[in-house]
């Protein structure tokens, strides 16, 4: 989703006014945007396609692995009646595990859901886009249709100006793609041990109520 979000964005914020300034061949330009915006759509539907088959796979796997955390708590019991502190441990170990996988795909589900949203409005605002560079080629056509055969080779364009924007684009990417990717691999190893630290205390928490209550 990463991927076609940075190539949607950048279609939506150019500015087609101030490329058409530029532009030695204004109607070629605006046939160029109107193809990249089209091809944009596409893959933003397969893009959201995907996302809500994936969310479907997470629901079903949500279900699954709450029950598990049931099915956990009762072989912790059984194996503590029975004396055998150590296989309750286990167990209890295994359901706080559990609790936290239940907890990751929640999140997971919700940034799907936030994600569809986004891109619902991003495709609104493509096809906003789509129409107004429609419109404006259509001006253009007729506009070229009246004006006079130009000469020389104002059709071409400057491949300087191609590799340009090229590389132009190249950077966007990559900085978007880039930014704070260190600084979220920092956080989820905090992250994951603080999980650890929950889990070690949850457990001993219980197994002390546990023995407690076998000796009462």
């Amino acid at each position: 989703m990463f991927r076609i979000a940075i190539e949607v964005r950048d279609l939506i914020s150019s500015n087609v006014s101030s490329a058409l300034d530029k532009a030695s061949d204004p109607a070629k330009l605006l046939l160029r945007l109107q193809r990249e915006i089209e091809e944009a759509l596409v893959g933003l539907t397969g893009d959201m396609s995907k996302a809500r088959r994936y969310k479907v796979r997470l629901d079903s796997r949500l279900e699954d692995t709450r029950a598990q955390i049931d099915e956990w708590q009762d072989k912790a019991k059984s194996a503590m009646n029975k004396g055998r502190e150590d296989l309750a441990r286990q167990a209890l170990i295994a359901r706080e595990d559990t609790r936290l996988s239940v907890g990751k795909i929640e999140e997971e589900i919700a940034a799907i859901e936030a994600g569809l949203v986004d891109m619902q409005e991003v495709e609104l605002q493509l096809e906003a886009k789509r129409d107004d560079v429609r419109a404006r080629l259509a001006d253009q056509l007729a506009a070229d249709r009246l004006a006079p055969v130009a000469s020389g080779n104002t059709a071409r364009e400057s491949s300087v100006d191609r590799r340009l924007g090229r590389i132009e684009t190249l950077e966007k990417r990559t900085g978007y793609a880039l930014d704070g990717s260190h600084a979220a691999t920092r956080k989820a190893a905090v992250e994951r041990e603080l999980d650890d630290m929950r889990r070690e205390s949850a457990v001993e928490d219980e197994l002390a109520a546990m023995r407690a209550k076998s000796g009462s």
